[in-house]
């Protein structure tokens, strides 16, 4: 899933100290290299796609359009239908599009009849002995997967309930690309880059000094919170002036001096603590609920196919529902980060140029200038659009990373099994005790 903000890195970091703690040490160097090149290719997609354009997202305030007035007698010639569309653009208001339910219904309906005909044809197959049965369970839950999948995704691409208007620069990220491009030149993708490299290198540090902490095999959720909190707080001014680099046009400040003062760590604190006590929490309480189903129900949740169970769909469904916890706390995640990304955009300097139209602040004070955005304010000034436009950046953008990760497990798995066989049955193992809570694996 998409990381996209540092608080969400030090979390990943901090769920990985478990397993490097066990990783042998004799693991084969081609094993090292990719992991490394993996990891670093990751890194760079997900700063410039999920934290620069999704920090964009979350704040652009594209003007509203325009309707021209008709030309009076006497007037100067009407301009062209291109200079007309370039000064003012068109656009249709959400309430006046077709909402698309038909054509949404239709599409859905071809999915289902095909993955419907696909597993029926091989469930035939399978009732006549030609093909096992473990295969045809395997595919059951492909189609499922797929079904839910098409159904979530082609909300938005058909129009179901809004079209984006066309004169936001986030629309698509492409658009946003060549916007960067433009203005900063090939690695205006980047900017902030070294901030981002500089919190990165602390939490480590930090990382270093708790890793005992962590090596326990039960951390209370409190000491957890705890610990996470006394990490992210410090670093919080660092994760603000990556946000403020993202969105403000290139400069010649060195990045010490983006860093902001304390008076600006009191007004973000609250926000980065939401950001990282939210979904720390819902990640914990599905794992106590998975934990409860698991112990109480085990067969609701296919926890026999730990136990000698024949069909492979029962470890499927155990796995997708492990999967649960972090799911939920994606979703929270995308809720605290578009909070703590406008926040953050409202304390960006008065000398710093942003980069796309938004809004800086809330309400006026005494002096004239504009106070900061507090976390009502930010939940209540974001639009619908506005949210959706990020909601959809985050999105694509944890598609094509669990495809990268999920492509980098496969080959770093087949150069440990070719290579290392019994390092490859160990984290086989592990993962069957982690992920699956399989204790007689």
């Amino acid at each position: 899933m998409s990381l996209g903000s540092p608080l969400q890195w030090q979390a990943a970091l901090l769920t990985i100290v478990p397993f490097v703690d066990t990783a042998p040490p004799d693991l084969p160097k081609g094993v090292i290299i990719t992991t490394i090149i993996g990891v670093i290719l990751f890194c760079q997609y997900d700063y410039t796609e999920g934290t620069v354009i999704a920090s964009l997202a979350a704040i652009e305030e594209p003007p509203d359009f325009v309707e021209a007035e008709p030309l009076k007698d006497g007037d100067a010639t009407a301009p062209s239908a291109c200079e007309k569309g370039l000064a003012v653009g068109t656009s249709i208001s959400p309430q006046s599009q077709p909402a698309g339910i038909n054509k949404y219904l239709r599409h859905i309906r071809h999915v289902v009849t095909n993955n419907l005909i696909v597993f029926v044809s091989f469930y035939l197959l399978s009732f006549m002995g030609i093909i096992s049965e473990n295969f045809v369970a395997s595919l059951r839950v492909y189609c499922l997967v797929s079904t839910a999948v098409t159904m979530l995704s082609s909300i938005p691409k058909e129009g179901l309930l809004f079209k984006i208007p066309s004169n936001a620069i986030t629309k698509e990220r492409s658009r946003v690309r060549r916007h960067l491009r433009d203005e900063g030149g090939r690695w205006s993708l980047f900017r902030g880059f070294d901030i981002f490299l500089a919190y990165m290198l602390l939490t480590i540090l930090g990382l270093i000094l708790v890793n005992p902490l962590f090596a326990q095999e039960s951390l209370p959720f409190p000491a957890y919170v705890l610990v996470r909190l006394c990490l992210g707080l410090p670093l919080t001014n660092l994760h603000m002036a990556c946000v403020h680099a993202a969105i403000s046009k290139q400069n010649r400040k060195p990045f010490w001096q983006r860093i902001p003062g304390w008076h600006d760590w009191i007004t973000i604190a609250p926000v980065a603590s939401l950001d990282i006590v939210l979904p720390a929490s819902a990640h914990f309480v599905a794992s106590q609920i998975l934990a409860f189903l698991h112990q109480s129900f085990p067969s609701m949740i296919g926890a026999q196919a730990c136990h000698g169970s024949d069909s492979p769909a029962n470890s499927y469904g155990l796995m997708v529902l492990s999967a649960t916890p972090y799911v939920l706390s994606f979703l929270a995640s995308a809720v605290t980060r578009v909070i703590y990304i406008r926040v953050s955009a409202s304390l960006l300097p008065d000398d710093d140029e942003p980069v796309i139209p938004y809004d800086r602040g809330g309400s006026r004070i005494n002096n004239g200038s504009v106070s900061p955005l507090i976390i009502l304010n930010a939940c209540r000034t974001i639009s619908l659009d506005n949210y959706l436009r990020y909601l959809r950046t985050v999105t694509d953008v944890a598609f094509y990373e669990m495809g990268w990760l999920v492509f980098l497990l496969c080959i770093v798995s087949v150069e440990v099994a070719l290579f290392a066989p019994c390092v490859f049955l160990d984290y086989a193992l592990l993962f069957a005790n982690a992920v699956l809570g399989c204790s007689d694996a």
